[in-house]
């Protein structure tokens, strides 16, 4: 079988209807038989649709724990995979998404915040919660910590994003991001505001060009939705990076560490669903409804200057442009953090005034919300009143079921379903299909043990064993990816020792393993400047600690015979054909070429490495 051939007679759907036939007859000796009719007849007709329309409570308090997650299990699997003959097309689920979002907007430009004593109060509360976190403005601040995003800006698309290509001319951005580039950042980093300047003229273009409109788009979420992303220009990543990183800064400073908060949401959520006194609440289009009138009222003059410095307020949407009253969408670099201030500060608000004292739990992340059900009915209605819409279907203040941050709890134990992925495609090449499977097999393990699905595991290693030739599946450690091979602990290899061999050789050294990696395609970089000025500025203690560290086991692992291959690297080098003689040996040496990789473009191909997780 070829790099490229496509498995005989495979089928992604299929493989999605095999899947859940044999997750049935895993499940079936607990669930009653109404239910397994009904999901049967679903699964052994296909019919998408009416699996997708068999209701689900996850507050039902006459089953118990188990027989709860079989069925949440059984009727989410299929929530990020969309069938080719699904409830609707995708040219439908497009237009659904369009219209939300076009009907929001009209929603939010007749809008006026309700000026009652109440929101009045809560409002005057959270301004001052959020002036206390933040503290004085200093735009130095922003200047110290701004970067180029990672991924596509206008000007730039994302396979060619890289810190070099940020400053080729023309750089995009907004007539105030541009004279802001030239007059303060261009002081303040003066080395990179020249080099773009020496490009510019080397190109024959303008250092910049002027962005007044920028394009929002939808990209894929679930079977029957999208969300909307914003790209920025490419001085605008520069901008709102710095403030981003500025009010993670503050709100860390405030106790507030947004690195770490997906974690505690986890624990209060489990928390919650066993003692029932905390709510986790979910908004519908949350970052869409933060409008320039709220961030008017909330922050200081100057912050909500700097804030305002940071947007462009003109959009295109599939053909349409219109003025957004939506502040800032998910793309844009200070989205998030800006999200987790005004939620935070509008729940401590509310706490304060439902005489709640500083031991209440609240906690923000993003738009993911947790707080004291005391809180709960002043919330549902304070946040109308400002433009927010809670997301009632996500939303648990009663029962023993609660949501937050991707964790699933119910009576304290963690129920999060596995859903399988959306397809490699309709022709994947036989490398991505495996990638695709490993994916799906660790996923499926990470929320069930082994002795709770067998037949289901049993069907997809036979898948993998197909679409490998009948060689035997790839196992790895768990500090690689999912579409690595079968993750599996060094202690469990004697029980799956016709797939796994000892990690060590007979002299003790590592033994080289092989594991499907991902091979990103390469480009040759001639642009070392901007890569050398980024280095110099962003390494910390910790990131030099580290480095050291990991130099040194490379060294160890030198000596005995094992090179580090596989270590994550941004550049990789090769000798070219073209030589140079050095000025200090007069030897003749090859020129060696510096390559970057390309994003989300390339090949799976099996490679081999080694790992301290597997060193007995």
């Amino acid at each position: 079988m070829t790099e490229k051939s496509k498995p005989p007679g495979y089928d992604t759907d299929a493989l999605a209807w095999k899947l859940a036939k044999h997750l049935l007859e895993d499940f079936r000796p607990f669930l009653d038989k109404s239910f397994y009719d009904a999901v049967s007849s679903a699964v052994d007709d296909c019919n998408i649709k009416v699996l997708r329309g068999i209701k689900f409570d996850p507050n039902n308090s006459n089953l118990s724990v188990f027989e709860l997650k079989v069925r949440y299990q059984l009727l989410d699997l299929f929530k990020k995979y969309s069938f080719r003959q699904d409830v609707y097309t995708p040219e439908e689920v497009l237009e659904m998404s369009k219209k939300k979002f076009l009907d929001n907007q009209a929603r939010l430009d007749s809008f006026v915040i309700e000026e009652t004593p109440l929101v009045k109060e809560i409002i005057f509360r959270a301004k001052g919660h959020i002036d206390t976190i933040l503290g004085d403005f200093s735009k130095f601040d922003i200047l110290e910590r701004a970067t180029f995003g990672k991924k596509s800006s206008v000007g730039i698309p994302k396979r060619k994003a890289c810190e070099g290509e940020r400053l080729e001319a023309p750089i995009t951005g907004s007539c105030a991001h541009i004279d802001w580039f030239t007059h303060l950042y261009g002081v303040w980093n003066k080395p990179a505001y020249l080099y773009a300047s020496e490009r510019a003229v080397l190109r024959k273009k303008p250092l910049s060009v002027s962005i007044d409109t920028l394009e929002a788009v939808l990209v894929n979420k679930t079977w029957k939705s999208k969300r909307m992303i914003m790209p920025n220009t490419t001085l605008g990543t520069l901008y709102s990076s710095g403030l981003g990183k500025t009010l993670e800064d503050r709100l860390r400073d405030a106790n507030y560490d947004i690195r770490h908060l997906q974690g505690v949401h986890g624990e209060l959520a489990r928390f919650g669903s066993i003692t029932g006194t905390l709510v986790t609440a979910d908004q519908s289009l949350a970052s869409d409804n933060i409008v320039v009138a709220l961030i008017d009222r909330l922050f200081r003059t100057e912050w909500a200057s700097a804030l305002k410095f940071g947007r462009l307020d003109k959009v295109e949407f599939y053909g349409r442009v219109f003025e957004s009253k939506t502040f800032a969408t998910m793309g844009i670099g200070f989205t998030f953090p800006l999200q987790t201030l005004v939620f935070l500060g509008l729940l401590l608000a509310i706490r304060d005034y439902c005489g709640l004292d500083d031991t209440t739990v609240v906690s923000v992340f993003g738009d993911d919300l947790i707080y004291d059900v005391k809180m709960h009915d002043l919330v549902v209605s304070v946040f109308p009143s400002l433009g927010l819409v809670i997301n009632v279907d996500k939303t648990f203040a009663d029962g023993h079921f609660r949501e937050s941050c991707g964790s699933d709890y119910y009576r304290g134990v963690n129920v999060r379903p596995f859903h399988l992925g959306e397809s490699p495609g309709e022709h994947p090449h036989r490398c991505l299909t495996e990638a695709y499977l490993y994916k799906a097999i660790n996923g499926l393990r990470r929320r069930w043990s082994d002795l709770e699905v067998p037949s289901t595991l049993d069907f997809l290693l036979e898948e993998v064993f197909v679409v490998r030739g009948f060689r035997k599946p790839l196992v790895v450690p768990f500090d690689f990816p999912d579409t690595s091979g079968i993750k599996l602990q060094f202690s469990l290899w004697e029980e799956w020792n016709e797939l796994l061999w000892p990690g060590r050789c007979s002299d003790g050294t590592p033994r080289r393993f092989p594991y499907l990696g991902f091979v990103p395609d390469k480009r040759r970089e001639d642009r070392h400047a901007p890569y050398l000025w980024l280095q110099l500025r962003v390494p910390s203690t910790e990131d030099l600690a580290a480095n050291r560290a990991f130099a040194q086991i490379d060294r160890r692992l030198q000596k005995s015979g094992v090179v580090l291959s596989d270590k994550p690297q941004s550049f990789s080098e090769e000798k070219s054909e073209e030589t140079f003689r050095s000025v200090t040996t007069g030897r003749r040496h090859r020129r060696l070429l510096t390559l970057i990789p390309e994003q989300d473009k390339g090949i799976f191909r099996e490679q081999s490495g080694v790992s301290s997780n597997w060193a007995p």
